[in-house]
């Protein structure tokens, strides 16, 4: 309230613009995305998949990994070509849907035989008496050319960034169409690191299996597509995937040039269409990698297929098998959102796994749009209402829009597998808070300043701080205005306070008003005054609040509530201590009427304060719980105003000192008692004993008070046995001296 009420009009402006000029600092920055912004993106989505990786289901693909034991196995690397030549027959004749390397033959085997042969001398005897023999021996890159000819095998290369260079041509596998939006969006290299030309001639499919990582070296995603001089390459995943299908052609389109790729178009993404499976991709043609957990059963040795193939025939029959190495100590080890090393291959496979199963994790196109209008959203929120709502209501706000926006972005996570960033909006919103924040704290306490500095010798300190959160200055007076007023103290405190040292006594005082003070301000009450251990609060000033009433009988309802909680703690104290405490009752009373409220007091030192009759009403209904054995006692005005809570009338009394009678209640509990059939029911029979008792009928109202119904659970101490002990008291003494006919049934109070 202070830093909003506290600004002219023209510094509320400078607060405004400080705001302002924030707000656009953090939209450019999230316009440009420099690498920390979008860092900082990834890093959440990383954190989402630690939190719930993608559950692994099984899918027609296998990795026949290239491990440590296949190496102890089989014999270092690189292995013999005709080892691989024999590997892809074996898999061939195992019924592989198609046979994917993610290894490059760029050079000759060395162990091919007439390799060997060069390495001798030219002039040595031996070798000329070998030649003949060796030369006429197989070659071992002509043994794997024949291999893959004979196979549904994927060749890789690396596409490289950099300057064209001389390139041979190869003869493209399977035809590819694109709309003219997808062709630019399409990486562009210049180099490329490829395999024998025997080799590439007789492949089934080529792809480029090189994929480069994120900024901060992580492998997130995947680019499916490369063009090195208008050659269009698929990813090795995608290849893998053509070819298994015996597709003809790769068609590539946009999300809204084709109406009948409702996803896309939805998402704005653009669309892999491979034979018969549509893969999502990103305008720069990359895939979001969906990982899961390590698991073994991906994965097959590759010297279980050279060595004993009739073992895992059934793990290969009708799988895409990708083949590559795993073992550590080939290097080829990437960093990924789950660990940082994970073989390439392994990357590959989990994309294919995502393709075939449909299981896409997808940042939308709408994305990058929704969370700039977020940012510009929250934070104009921040600078247009910080000067006006204050910054604690703005950082309640603020929360709330954080909150949501988190848990909006992990619900699009972990229920439709789409990547939102809550996390650059609400940092930069609220760096856009703290600049308007402390902008306006450091106007309002140069304002500050000054009214202590003014007014601090003359006046107490609380008024003081009062007039520099408000603005106000000091004068004698008030105005008129419909207050409730509430008056607790503790019942039977002489006994209580016998019970104890002054210490203790101090010590019980402040654990009793410092919750009921706290819930008469979350009421939005305001604290008059203590009185020992008695509370005088109102409700209504200085700020209006039209549902008065009702927060001021909330109020002592939460005290009635938190005091029931309160009191087993003080007696397990009072008996660790080893003393006894009594039973531990409060009185209340609630009135509304109209009062004068404003400062009271001399020239020397005032308050802030109330005065009239309907406080001192409100006092007298307090000292009227003890009449009728209840902890709430409220008058009738108040019920008119507040009238949804479950009352239950008491009489109908003149209190000390007033001549006119007021009609006063008390109350079982909120909205949801006052709409329970027993509450009604018991209501009805009470206001029945009522009548018969104000129509002087003595005999029927005694027999409804011995009649009545169970109440309504309703936490009132004690119940109602002590209220309906009063009635059958007066019911014996006017039945023994009736009243007369002109009486009105009006009961007349003997006390305060």
């Amino acid at each position: 309230m202070a830093l909003r009420s506290r600004l002219p009009f023209r510094q509320r402006m400078l607060v405004v613009l400080m705001g302002i000029t924030a707000l656009a600092m953090a939209l450019t920055l999230r316009l440009v995305d420099f690498d920390l912004v979008s860092i900082a993106r990834f890093m959440v989505f990383d954190q989402y998949q630690k939190w719930e990786p993608r559950t692994y289901q099984p899918a027609p693909v296998r990795v026949v990994s290239i491990d440590e034991g296949s190496l102890a196995r089989v014999g270092q690397w690189p292995w013999p070509r005709h080892y691989i030549a024999q590997l892809i027959d074996n898999l061939t004749g195992m019924g592989a849907a198609s046979i994917a390397f993610d290894i490059l033959f760029a050079e000759p085997d060395r162990t091919s035989p007439r390799q060997i042969l060069s390495d001798w001398p030219m002039d040595d005897e031996r070798r000329k008496q070998l030649a003949p023999i060796i030369e006429s021996l197989p070659d071992h890159d002509a043994l794997l050319a024949d291999a893959i000819a004979s196979s549904p095998t994927v060749l890789g290369m690396i596409l490289q960034p950099g300057e064209s260079e001389p390139f041979v041509s190869f003869r493209r596998r399977a035809g590819f169409a694109g709309h003219t939006d997808v062709l630019e969006g399409i990486p562009r290299y210049g180099m490329a690191s490829r395999n024998l030309q025997i080799l590439e001639d007789a492949a089934s499919g080529l792809a480029n299996f090189g994929y480069p990582p994120e900024r901060d070296g992580i492998v997130r995603r995947i680019p499916l597509l490369g063009q090195i001089q208008d050659i269009v390459l698929p990813t090795l995943s995608i290849e893998a995937l053509r070819v298994a299908q015996n597709a003809s052609t790769i068609i590539a389109r946009s999300a809204t040039a084709a109406g009948d790729f409702q996803m896309g178009s939805m998402l704005g993404l653009h669309l892999l269409r491979v034979g018969q499976i549509d893969v999502p991709m990103t305008a720069d043609t990359r895939f979001w990698v969906h990982y899961t957990r390590p698991q073994p059963e991906r994965e097959v040795p590759a010297w279980k297929i050279l060595l004993e193939p009739e073992s895992v025939q059934r793990l290969i029959e009708g799988q895409i098998v990708l083949v590559g190495a795993t073992a550590p100590g080939l290097r080829d080890l990437r960093a990924t959102p789950l660990g940082s090393n994970e073989p390439g291959i392994l990357i590959h496979a989990q994309a294919l796994e995502q393709m075939i199963l449909g299981d896409f994790l997808i940042r939308p196109g709408w994305a990058d749009p929704v969370e700039f209008l977020a940012l510009a959203f929250v934070g104009l929120l921040f600078v247009l209402a910080m000067p006006w709502l204050g910054p604690s209501l703005c950082a309640v706000v603020g929360i709330a829009f954080a909150g949501a926006g988190i848990a909006g972005s992990w619900f699009a996570y972990s229920e439709a597998q789409l990547l939102v960033d809550p996390l650059y909006s609400i940092i930069a919103a609220f760096m856009v808070y703290f600049v308007t924040m402390g902008t306006q704290y450091f106007l309002t306490e140069r304002e500050r300043q000054r009214v202590r500095s003014t007014f601090g010798r003359y006046l107490s300190p609380a008024l003081v701080q009062r007039m520099a959160d408000t603005g106000e200055e000091p004068q004698l007076g008030g105005e008129q205005r419909q207050l409730t007023l509430m008056f607790c103290d503790i019942r039977g405190f002489t006994p209580i306070s016998e019970s104890m040292t002054p210490t203790q006594l101090t010590q019980f005082i402040n654990k009793f008003l410092t919750p009921m003070t706290d819930l008469v301000l979350e009421a939005h009450g305001t604290i008059d005054k203590y009185m020992g251990d008695a509370i005088m609060a109102f409700w209504n000033a200085p700020l209006d609040e039209p549902e008065h009433a009702s927060l001021a009988v909330g109020a002592t309802l939460r005290m009635r509530h938190r005091l029931a909680e309160l009191e087993p703690q003080w007696q397990a104290e009072a008996k660790a201590e080893g003393r006894d405490l009594p039973p531990v009752r409060i009185g209340m009373g609630v009135n509304t009427g109209e009062c004068v409220v404003g400062n009271v007091g001399s020239d020397q030192r005032f308050d802030y304060s109330c005065l009239g009759d309907s406080v001192n009403t409100a006092s007298r209904l307090e000292g009227q719980s003890k009449t009728y054995s209840v902890d709430l006692v409220v008058g009738e005005d108040t019920v008119a105003l507040a009238p949804d809570f479950a009352y239950l009338e008491l009489d109908l009394i003149r209190v000390k000192g007033k001549q006119n009678a007021v009609r006063i209640f008390t109350v079982f509990g909120g909205p949801e008692v006052a709409a329970s059939p027993e509450y009604s029911a018991f209501k009805q029979h009470h206001n029945a004993m009522l009548a018969a008792y104000r129509a002087q009928d003595w005999c029927k109202a005694a027999d409804l008070i011995k009649t009545r119904p169970s109440p309504p659970e309703s936490g009132i101490p004690g119940g109602l046995d002590g209220l309906y002990e009063e009635y059958s008291l007066r019911l014996r003494e006017l039945a023994a001296e009736p009243p007369g006919a002109d009486w009105d049934g009006v009961y007349e109070a003997k006390s305060k």
